[in-house]
């Protein structure tokens, strides 16, 4: 409730400096990097305080793991959330195209590192590979566009 709530605050402010000021480039890439900024920091929150519904969602049977199992993946799961989330926060507010780059990087890695799974160890695809590869592209194309000028 208390993210909700200062999740809406913030939107609200956000929202007010929208309609009084121009629309200029900006404000487009910082929008459109907050957008994916949001899904990400929440996967992070949902690492950190309720990790048996994150690691489902991923298909891991929480109670199954060993002890040691399962810190590895809150640890290993919440600070790739939480690097990705810091990174892209660390672009939206310098507007420095690197930190959107290494958005980037992060994702392509997870990507390709999801491609070696199914094929070198056979598991099975999995959505997250699409999504991996979109964030990629989508944070390239920002930082592109930001270096570009």
């Amino acid at each position: 409730l208390l993210f909700h709530l200062v999740g809406g605050y913030i939107g609200g402010l956000v929202f007010y400096k929208m309609i009084n000021k121009p629309v200029t480039k900006t404000l487009i890439v910082r929008f459109l990097a907050f957008i994916p900024f949001i899904i990400f920091s929440s996967s992070t929150v949902t690492w950190v305080f309720d990790p048996m519904l994150a690691s489902s969602s991923f298909g891991f049977d929480f109670q199954l793991l060993s002890d040691f199992g399962k810190n590895t993946l809150i640890r290993d799961m919440t600070a790739f959330f939480l690097g990705v989330s810091l990174f892209m926060l660390l672009g939206i507010i310098s507007l420095n195209p690197i930190w959107f780059f290494s958005v980037a990087i992060m994702m392509s890695c997870a990507f390709i590192f999801n491609l070696v799974a199914v094929y070198s160890y056979g598991t099975e695809h999995n959505s997250a590979s699409v999504f991996e590869i979109i964030i990629a592209i989508w944070y390239s194309i920002l930082g592109l566009w930001i270096k570009r000028t």
